[in-house]
């Protein structure tokens, strides 16, 4: 799950460079690094302490440390303030176009209705390693506190309730969307190659028009 989703939050940054938002971009690459950090090395602090990787089978087993950093990874992931990913967010959306900000919003719903799949795992059972775990999380609360004061409308009330609001939502979404299979396309190497010269093409001809 958390490999998936570091190839979706790439998208933030992908979408974040076409904008021109370098501001976010660059702040969203260094503060995924932080809470993807922590939420891979708690996930694996799990994993080892009790030999199995399935949510489900981890669920109320997990080591005290691991459980509060997979927390406060998936706030961070969520973009709740004042957590790290809150201004790299705010930073992505500022000045941007209305359909921009809707598709952001969008996938600011999607992180936090699939996030909220590990909430079986938010309870702990015995004690484990804290050393990473307090490092990290360390980076997720003082990077985002600290930007607070760097970047733009932070500390506006209306956009810490625009970032509650969409990871709320979000997280009341997962109910819903956890019954429904969604089936990713599948492509061959020809398809893939086939679908890349047709946007080539297509993008070609635009700049020429």
């Amino acid at each position: 799950m958390l490999g998936h989703h570091t190839v979706s939050q790439l998208g933030y940054m992908l979408l974040g460079l076409g904008l021109g938002a370098e501001l976010g971009t660059l702040l969203y690459v260094v503060t995924h690094g932080l809470f993807k950090g922590l939420l891979f090395l708690c996930a694996e602090e799990g994993v080892e302490a009790r030999g199995v990787r399935s949510i489900g089978e981890l669920a109320g087993r997990m080591p005290w440390p691991a459980v509060l950093g997979l927390a406060l990874g998936s706030a961070a992931i969520a973009g709740l303030p004042p957590l790290a990913s809150f201004a790299a967010k705010t930073a992505l959306t500022a000045g941007q176009p209305l359909w921009a900000k809707l598709v952001l919003v969008l996938l600011i719903l999607g992180t936090a209705a699939s996030f909220a799949e590990l909430l079986p795992l938010f309870r702990g059972h015995d004690h484990g390693n804290v050393q990473g775990v307090i490092l990290l999380s360390g980076g997720v609360l003082v990077f985002g506190v600290g930007l607070l004061w760097v970047v733009p409308g932070l500390v506006r009330p209306l956009a810490w309730f625009e970032a509650l609001l969409a990871a709320g939502v979000g997280f009341c979404l997962h109910p819903f969307l956890r019954k429904r299979v969604f089936a990713l396309l599948k492509f061959t190497l020809e398809g893939a190659l086939i679908a890349a010269l047709f946007v080539t093409v297509l993008l070609g001809l635009w700049l020429v028009v």
